[in-house]
């Protein structure tokens, strides 16, 4: 598992990578992001 304090848990949180960010798809998988050049860490959400 990951650090709990690195999970994106807010809806504006997901709201604003699935408005500004950017997405990469295969048939099977989609990931989302956003660009946040001062962040210190990844901030991740795996959901099903």
């Amino acid at each position: 598992m990951y650090a709990s304090r690195t999970a994106l848990k807010k809806e504006d949180e997901f709201q604003d990578v699935f408005d500004h960010g950017q997405s990469v798809a295969n048939r099977n998988f989609v990931i989302y992001h956003i660009a946040r050049p001062d962040a210190k860490h990844y901030r991740r959400y795996l959901g099903g």
